[in-house]
């Protein structure tokens, strides 16, 4: 897209064209006041084209994010399209994306009617554009109608990487693993470096699915395609593919409901800040995770001294000394997150925090207790 070229504004027809976007706006927004259809503004095509790039990244981006992080780069973003709109630019291509990546960034905010309205003015300039047969598919009305948009946007355009990966999106949701592999595979490497740095978790999850599905019982099968993992299936996952609470069960055959109660007892389970104990229908921390692995590793080893291993070493440092910045040192947590992550069997998202109330996927509980042994 960074390679699309927009044209200056001159002539007649430029202003034709100007104005037609200038209506599309004001048919949106329900006024004009940003909009000066008489006045055209000039403005060099690679520039243009630079700045809707960095638009398109900020839409991307967001797909990755969550909470405050993902509402302040809308905005961020929001802001930058803005600005765009004022200028006016005359080019059928740039108006049209304009209008597709502002949708899109809308429907990331929950704001469905608003992104439907623009996704609208975008197809009126240029139907089968990339960025707004993209739109399109994330406005149907169920993921398998999105992907059949997709297909049909793709015999317009065989092959594009954008449709391509958005493509592999969507397989990916409706369970059909190893073609999202195969479109990710296919289409990241030909696409920005934001993409794959965006996308790579859900191709590498598409990718531990795609054998494993195939292997497992129902049970399994859910719990491993799971965003957030319980309690339930937390143990249920161990018994049944590990040897992790062979300490509790001596290997004979048990249910999550009849162990749950002695995993508590063993200090497997931490307890809430009222002091309560969480309920197997309850969803694991990644803190509760390490929690339960690093205790359960000191029950296999018979070694109850890594327990407090960390905060020993760690006793008289300032607070603000704490090698993981939101994992404090006087935290119940310090000792089997910095346990878990020296052992290498969880990892720091971003190489820095933790993120200790993020949920746990049953993709990464699957690789957590493969790492854990035993």
């Amino acid at each position: 897209m960074s390679g699309a070229r927009f044209s200056v504004a001159r002539g007649a027809g430029k202003v034709a064209m100007a104005s037609l976007y200038a209506a599309c706006l004001a048919a949106l927004l329900g006024s004009c006041a940003t909009m000066q259809d008489d006045h055209l503004v000039s403005i060099d095509d690679q520039t243009l084209a630079d700045r809707l790039s960095a638009v398109e990244e900020d839409a991307v981006r967001v797909d990755s994010l969550t909470g405050k992080e993902k509402a302040s780069a809308i905005e961020a973003a929001r802001a930058k399209i803005a600005a765009l709109e004022k200028l006016n630019a005359s080019d059928t291509v740039f108006q049209s994306r304009l209008l597709a990546w502002s949708g899109r960034l809308y429907l990331s905010a929950g704001k469905r009617s608003d992104a439907a309205k623009r996704y609208d003015a975008a197809k009126r300039l240029l139907p089968s554009d990339v960025p707004t047969a993209i739109l399109g598919a994330r406005l149907a009305k169920n993921d398998d109608a999105g992907l059949a948009s997709l297909e049909q946007a793709l015999l317009i355009e065989p092959g594009d990487p954008r449709l391509s990966v958005e493509r592999a999106l969507f397989l990916s949701r409706l369970g059909k693993y190893a073609d999202s592999v195969a479109a990710f595979d296919g289409a990241l490497s030909r696409l920005p470096s934001f993409y794959r740095e965006t996308y790579q978790s859900v191709r590498d999850r598409a990718w531990e699915l795609r054998g494993a599905l195939s292997a497992e019982d129902e049970t399994l099968s859910a719990i491993l395609a799971s965003p957030s993992v319980s309690w339930q299936d937390t143990v249920t996952w161990c018994l049944a593919k590990t040897a992790f609470l062979n300490f509790e069960t001596a290997g004979k055959p048990t249910s999550a409901q009849k162990l749950f109660p002695k995993l508590i007892a063993s200090g497997l389970v931490p307890a809430r800040e009222n002091g309560t104990f969480p309920l197997l229908s309850d969803s694991v921390s990644r803190a509760e995770t390490a929690w339960f692995v690093w205790h359960g590793i000191a029950e296999n080893r018979a070694d109850k001294s890594i327990l407090n291993k960390y905060s020993k070493r760690w006793t008289g440092a300032a607070e603000s000394a704490a090698p993981i910045p939101d994992i404090p040192i006087g935290s119940p947590f310090f000792d089997s997150v910095m346990g878990c992550v020296e052992s290498e069997i969880m990892a720091l998202p971003d190489g820095k925090h933790f993120r200790p109330q993020n949920a746990v996927s049953g993709a990464d509980l699957s690789r957590i207790m493969g790492k854990a042994g035993t």
